[in-house]
Order: C-alpha cells, then structure tokens, then sequence
C-alpha cells in the first residue's frame, strides 16, 4: 500500500501483510507526523464512539519494524558497505591479470584458470548488486543471496577438505599445524558472517524493505 505523509513530502510503500487486522497509526520518519495505515482511522471512529477512548501511538521501534528505513543506518547498509569493499580489493587484484588467465599466458591450469575466472566474476557479481542493494531493489536482494550461498558453500567445502589434509599431515609428520588452524577458525568466521547476512536477507522485515 502506499503511504503519503500529510506533512511533508514523504512517500513510500510498505507492505500491507505487515499490519495488523484493524490497521495502526505510523509516524513519518522525516517530520514526525501521525500517518494512518490500514483501516486504523475507521478503527479510531469505533473506538471513540463505543468507549470514548484514543488508542495509543506505536513506538518509534515498533514503527520502523514495518516502514522501509530512511536516514538511518540499517543493516542492508552494513551489508552493501562490507560487500562493496570487498568485492572491489577482489577486482583490483584480479582484473589486470583476467587477459593473461584468457590468453592462456600464464601458465597455469586448466582448473587454476577456472578458478580464477570464477572467483572474479563472483567479485563482479557482488559489485553489481551493491548498487541495487542499496537503492532497495529486490533483484539485488535475490542476487546476492545466491551469491552468498554460493560462497558459503565453497567455505565449506573448502573447511572440510582443509580439516582432513591437516588431520592427514599432523598424522603423517607427528607434528602440529597452529598456523593453518588459525586459518581454519578465521574461514570459519567469514563463513558465519555468510550465514547470518543469508539469514537476515530473507527475513520478513527485510523483504518488506525492497520492492
């Protein structure tokens, strides 16, 4: 439904599903005025006329749990900003090395090429849909989730297959790896980070943030 705030010129849409039944009253986050959702006006005349009685305004928290963010730093911003810079240092570091890896010139492997075709276009991906991210656009939301869950998951596999070679080395050599353990706990961490922006994403509130 969209929302016209009778103040100032504040618009957006939100989505009715989040109301509830008999509406509510919102607040304009840039002047602060009341502004009906729903069928809260029709609910306030019932109210009044059976029990003489105003219903309270929602909080300032309960209210922004239901309108898009505006002005405020918000998650979806913390993960654009994360994802923009990282994204970026990957470009740099790969991109003037993409026509060597393409013309074959730098003599590695057919599944080193690969990899590294991949892992850049994995970069260019996220670069793309920080953009869309943040004007607040859902093809940008359904993108990198995807590339999330393709990162997460090639942070596990590669968790797996990294504890097994070390578990075969300390077996083989009798002696311990501290170093590629430390390694092994910092993947590990990228990878929980992965996990809870894929959780976050695909929640109600955030769905309702995009359109």
């Amino acid at each position: 439904m969209q929302v016209n705030c009778s103040g100032c010129s504040y618009r957006n849409e939100i989505d009715e599903s989040l109301l509830p039944a008999g509406g509510m009253a919102g607040i304009c986050p840039v002047c602060r005025t009341a502004i009906p959702l729903g069928g809260w006006q029709a609910a306030v005349a019932v109210g009044q006329t059976e029990q003489s009685a105003e219903p309270a305004l929602p909080s300032r928290a309960e209210f922004d749990d239901d309108l898009p963010e505006e002005g405020r730093v918000s998650l979806i911003n913390i993960i654009a900003l994360i994802t923009l810079v990282d994204s970026t240092l990957s470009l740099i570091g790969r991109v003037p090395g993409l026509s060597g890896v393409l013309g074959g010139g730098t003599g590695l492997t057919f599944h080193q090429q690969a990899k590294y075709l991949y892992d850049t276009l994995m970069a260019a991906g996220f670069f793309i849909s920080v953009f869309g991210l943040m004007a607040r656009k859902n093809w940008a939301r359904l993108l990198i989730i995807w590339l999330f869950g393709l990162g997460l998951a090639e942070g596990l596999y590669m968790l797996l297959y990294q504890y097994f070679a070390i578990a075969e080395l300390e077996s083989n050599l009798h002696e311990g790896f501290p170093e590629l353990k430390r390694q092994q706990s910092a993947k590990l961490l990228g990878c929980a980070v992965y996990a809870f922006f894929l959780y976050k994403l695909t929640t109600r509130t955030i769905r309702a943030r995009f359109r």
